[in-house]
């Protein structure tokens, strides 16, 4: 028999649990929606947001529906305990499966979508339960939940900010998981169980920390591996060498009848993949040995006119602004959006700093959103 009657203090522990499962959940919406535009190139919010709609209104319909049978009823603590377990493992999946099937394109949109709806439909039913459970406490559940909802979405911008995309979906997982503890926190027939689920949270813990990163990755549809990759809350990076990005035919250098050898005899070459779609690339800035770029289309504009101000939106990791000073444009203005892209570019030249184009003199870096541009020019 369901207990509608619970100590205010069981209650507010289970509205923390609820707190937990929400908050994972919105952190799970926006990294599926990050996650996806990296490896199909194209935005689904639109699909990942009906299929939330979906899956919760199912799962909420399933235990409506199931609520009054005889095996639902005597067994709804285990069925509670299987759907939030399941839960936590479950929004592993659709990460794994981006990794691992990048190269059959349809065939990953396909258990990517269905492992989503999947996740949502188990939330829906484990937050449906509890609601039914409580009844009489339901606003206070609610409050919990929407709150929860808020701080997942605060929490996971910052994350995928600070650590990257592997670890901020390592990060749901310990959340969500931890509303299993308190789920079964003050039921004492549940006791062995609560010290299982503590060894197999440890345990798994230990290995996701270790592995799940390699696993989790997401990678673009290419032949060639990036030697460095990382990510923040709206984009994800990945470092070729230029042997690599020719191989593929992919290499970007804004210059006419210059050879790549020409180039890599003189300086290092590099192309910055952007969410396995857009291209920037970064070349040593050596003016004495980057002559040859002077027969780039690129420069054609600065023959017709001297300039003394050259503003570049979308700088990248600095090609145009490398052009620009060798075309003696005195006042450069560059606007890059993305911080990843210049931390790489520091990386890149490491103690040199000469070979960084943005710590020239006749550059002035500004790291923003061009929204914000003219309110940076206006000062």
């Amino acid at each position: 028999m369901i207990i509608s009657k619970q100590k205010n203090w069981d209650a507010y522990i289970t509205g923390l649990a609820v707190f937990l499962l929400s908050a994972s959940l919105l952190m799970l919406e926006i990294l599926f929606t990050r996650v996806s535009k990296v490896s199909f190139g194209n935005d689904f919010k639109f699909i990942l947001l009906s299929f939330a709609i979906l899956g919760i209104g199912a799962g909420g319909m399933l235990v409506y529906f199931f609520i009054g049978t005889g095996m639902f009823r005597d067994n709804f603590g285990k069925i509670l305990q299987f759907s939030t377990i399941s839960y936590s493992l479950l929004l592993l999946t659709p990460f794994l499966i981006l990794h691992y099937f990048t190269d059959d394109q349809p065939l990953a949109k396909l258990l990517f979508f269905i492992s989503t709806l999947l996740v949502y439909l188990v939330w829906g039913v484990s937050i449906s339960m509890v609601f039914t459970s409580y009844t009489e406490k339901a606003a206070l559940l609610y409050f919990f939940s929407m709150t929860g909802s808020a701080f997942g979405a605060f929490i996971v911008v910052s994350l995928l900010d600070a650590f990257g995309a592997s670890k901020t979906i390592i990060a749901a997982f310990f959340i969500s998981f931890l509303s299993v503890f308190l789920f079964n926190l003050n039921k004492k027939a549940n006791k062995r169980l609560l010290f299982l689920l503590f060894l197999f949270f440890v345990a798994f813990s230990a290995v996701l920390s270790n592995k799940f990163s390699a696993y989790s990755d997401i990678v673009c549809h290419s032949s060639q591996k990036p030697k460095f990759s990382d990510t923040n809350s709206f984009s994800q990076i990945d470092m070729y060498d230029a042997y690599q990005l020719q191989q593929d035919g992919e290499l970007f250098i804004p210059a006419t009848y210059v050879t790549l050898d020409e180039i890599l005899n003189d300086v290092k070459l590099y192309g910055i993949g952007i969410d396995c779609s857009g291209r920037t690339t970064f070349i040593e800035f050596k003016p004495e040995k980057l002559k040859l770029l002077e027969k780039s289309v690129k420069i054609m504009p600065y023959t017709f006119r001297n300039y003394s101000n050259g503003l570049i939106i979308g700088s990248g990791a600095g090609i145009d602004v490398v052009m620009s000073v060798l075309a003696g444009v005195d006042n450069i203005t560059a606007v890059e959006i993305n911080p990843l892209i210049i931390g790489q570019v520091e990386k890149i030249t490491g103690k040199n700093e000469s070979l960084d184009i943005y710590n020239h003199k006749s550059v002035d870096l500004v790291i923003t959103h061009r929204r914000h541009l003219s309110l940076i020019l206006s000062i």
